[in-house]
């Protein structure tokens, strides 16, 4: 069937590109910032995102994609893949059991190095974007400076961004993005948990607490895997858990 079809030709079309990228990452002295994922966060959100979509697909497609999760220096990742896949407790508690052990070693070992002050320099940057929205509810815009605005509500150290698509939004447009946002929200949470909502579900996770989501490279997966997800409910007039 036509709808069969894509979802084939996106599943190996995203296997092909992990694999590329995942021997990149595990040859010697091989460089993050090289080839199509500029960093380790690209990487790991395609890793997590793809996850559950490849994994329905083929089961070693999906270990590709797991392989290069554990790979990746992005703890978020693996706290997004845990959250996004929750709803599998009950069938699979044995395999979510695993993922949870795996998102542990994820934050603390293999980010042990950075973890404590990435996540405190996020916290500051959270803060004053909040702050921000407080008092500018109009929004701060697109303009070069703008975001001198959220550093003018903060006497901290932040980063040179927002480090959440979440706050991205109301900071930049205004309080009324938050609303959209908690539509999308309610809409995703409420469909059946099949393999391409439990992607979304991961980028939505992932959105929380990094920007790499709004970025073209991500996000251009994310917008493959909500269409795929519209074409095959079309298809077959309603979506199954799976």
């Amino acid at each position: 069937r036509s709808d069969g079809r894509g979802r084939n030709a996106l599943c190996a079309t995203i296997l092909a590109i992990l694999v590329v990228a995942t021997l990149a990452v595990v040859r010697p002295h091989h460089e993050a910032s090289t080839g199509l994922f500029a960093n380790q966060a690209k990487y790991g959100a395609w890793c997590a995102i793809s996850l559950p979509f490849l994994w329905a697909w083929r089961r070693s497609a999906g270990a590709v994609a797991g392989l290069g999760l554990f790979l990746s220096t992005s703890s978020s990742a693996w706290v997004a893949a845990l959250v996004g896949c929750l709803d599998l407790w009950r069938r699979r508690r044995w395999g979510l059991a695993f993922l949870g052990m795996m998102a542990v070693l994820g934050v603390y070992l293999k980010d042990a190095h950075v973890f404590a002050g990435s996540w405190e320099a996020k916290w500051q940057t959270w803060q004053a974007g909040i702050r921000t929205i407080l008092a500018m509810p109009q929004g701060i815009g697109w303009e070069f400076t703008a975001y001198q605005q959220v550093a003018a509500h903060t006497t901290d150290k932040i980063l040179p961004h927002l480090a959440s698509d979440w706050l991205l939004l109301p900071v930049r447009y205004g309080w009324w993005a938050a609303a959209a946002l908690a539509g999308v929200s309610w809409w995703l949470w409420s469909q059946a948990p099949t393999p391409a909502i439990r992607s979304l579900r991961i980028a939505w996770c992932l959105a929380a607490v990094q920007t790499s989501v709004s970025l073209p490279i991500v996000g251009g997966l994310v917008w493959l895997i909500y269409l795929c997800h519209c074409s095959e409910r079309s298809a077959h007039g309603k979506t199954s858990p799976a």
